[in-house]
């Protein structure tokens, strides 16, 4: 049964919040008893988000969903905390987030929900979550973000570090990977940006080079479109060079093993502040390595050991199945 916040005590040092699903699809934070220890910060941040639950059911929430910091929680309620984060990950690299402002709408996808689901711990009321579930949840925090954001006078940036000031908002600068049909390059890297003379739900954009000709002698704006870069430029060698060659504002095509750097450097450029796209087979959770467990193929002739541990484990990249030496020479190279 949930407390009044005024009026809430932790009586004993072991009660932690925990998440909980109710039929109607609603979430409700409780309390519960617990073996573990919590100690002094883990006690004021429940106390504080738990108060702030009861006074704002939904901006407790978005705030969960802001704060970073590693503290421990119940498997239940850091469930609860991740899935706000997602959220507010996926808020703060909108590309067009501060000329939408309050009109943005950042939903989630299919892929996005069903992993979701899939790495939900268990948690009173898990028969209850499901895609729609995950999807309403999204919606209530963007209609929340929506109701702040509309009487804050400055940007959505300088709003969301005021609360976490290791989240930042993207820029205005993409980085694009695709596949070429050149044999000696088979991807191609660019660079676009969107203009500032595009300001539509649905906004242009425009290869970086054009950002010389749009800025002219305006070094001020033009450093400030490319601060994301320059941010980028400093984690990574492979931006470094392109951005030294001046080849940044140009199309260019790239070796296996050049684009296979920029794959696996694409956190560091969106912690930058840079979007990126890249092809759908990187994304795919479909390419990931699985293993199939069949158990039971044989229809035993007597019950014996060898029947009751009959069973077949197979590998899979994707939907193709990979035996032994195939993985060994794929974690070689």
């Amino acid at each position: 049964m949930n407390k009044n916040a005024n009026d809430y005590v932790i009586e004993t040092p072991n009660e932690e919040l925990i998440a909980v699903i109710e039929p109607d699809g609603l979430l409700e934070l409780d309390w519960q008893e617990t073996k573990e220890k919590i100690d002094i910060s883990q006690d004021q941040f429940q106390k504080e988000i738990y108060k702030h639950y009861v006074e704002n059911h939904d901006e407790a929430l978005f705030f969960l969903g802001l704060y970073q910091k590693t503290i421990s929680m119940s498997v239940s309620f850091r469930y609860i905390q991740q899935t706000a984060a997602a959220f507010i990950k996926k808020l703060s690299m909108s590309p067009e987030i501060e000329f939408l402002r309050e009109k943005i709408l950042v939903n989630i996808t299919d892929d996005e929900a069903v992993n979701n689901i899939n790495n939900a711990p268990y948690l009173s009321g898990y028969e209850y979550l499901n895609k729609e579930w995950i999807e309403k949840f999204w919606q209530k925090l963007n209609k929340t973000f929506s109701n702040m954001i509309k009487n804050y006078s400055g940007t959505v940036e300088q709003f969301l570090t005021s609360y976490n000031p290791n989240i930042h908002t993207a820029g205005r600068i993409f980085f694009h990977l695709v596949e070429s049909k050149k044999e000696e390059y088979p991807f191609a890297f660019l660079a676009t940006y969107t203009s500032e003379t595009s300001k539509s739900d649905a906004s242009k954009h425009l290869p970086l080079k054009n950002a010389l000709i749009e800025y002219g002698k305006d070094n001020k704006k033009l450093l400030e479109l490319l601060s994301t870069v320059n941010k980028a430029s400093q984690k990574s060698n492979f931006i470094s060079e392109l951005v030294a060659s001046g080849e940044i504002f140009h199309p260019i095509g790239l070796s296996a093993s050049e684009a296979y750097t920029f794959l696996k450097e694409i956190p560091l450029y969106e912690e930058s502040g840079i979007i990126c796209r890249m092809p759908n087979w990187w994304k795919s959770k479909s390419n990931s390595l699985r293993m199939s467990v069949s158990i039971g193929n044989k229809t035993p002739s007597i019950l014996n050991t060898e029947a009751l541990v009959d069973f077949n484990a197979e590998l899979y990249l994707g939907e193709q199945k990979v035996n032994a030496e195939e993985i060994k020479k794929l974690i070689s190279e």
